[in-house]
Formats: structure tokens, sequence, C-alpha cells
């Protein structure tokens, strides 16, 4: 199987929610490491941080199942017997 990019890859890049959120958690997953390094005096409750990473990661998935239509475009039209 090989990998490829999407056709429409500026597109979801600058509009895609999913892309975003998927960018958040990897800044929030390095400062969670930096935290580490700090250990001795965190400056957030390490629970609360690690429930932030949570509900930003399972938004991350959620968005990508949301029809954006600056992404993929308008929603084909359904024939009476699809439902």
């Amino acid at each position: 199987m090989r990998l490829r990019w999407v056709h429409n890859l500026e597109a979801v890049v600058r509009h895609a929610w999913s892309f975003r959120l998927n960018v958040l958690v990897i800044a929030l997953g390095a400062i969670e490491a930096g935290l580490a390094v700090v250990q001795g005096n965190p400056p957030i409750d390490p629970v609360k941080f690690a429930a932030l990473v949570t509900v930003v990661s399972s938004a991350s998935g959620l968005a990508r199942l949301v029809a954006q239509v600056k992404v993929s475009g308008p929603a084909p039209a359904q024939t009476e017997g699809e439902a």
C-alpha cells in the first residue's frame, strides 16, 4: 500500500478542522513532554492537562466526520431510493 497526498491538500490544510485540531494535539503533546522536564512545579495540573488533550484529540476525530463544504465540496444529491 502506497500513501499518497489527497488531491485537495491545500484546501484540507487551510479549511479542515480535523487537520487544525491534529496540529493542536501535536503541540499539546510537545508541551506535555516539556512539562515532564519541569515536573517539580508544573504550571497546570497534570490531570486537567490530560483531560484537555483527550478532549482535543476526540474532537479531532469527530471533526473528520463533519461535512465541510470548503474541503469536500457540496454533498452529492440523493436519489429517492437512498436513505
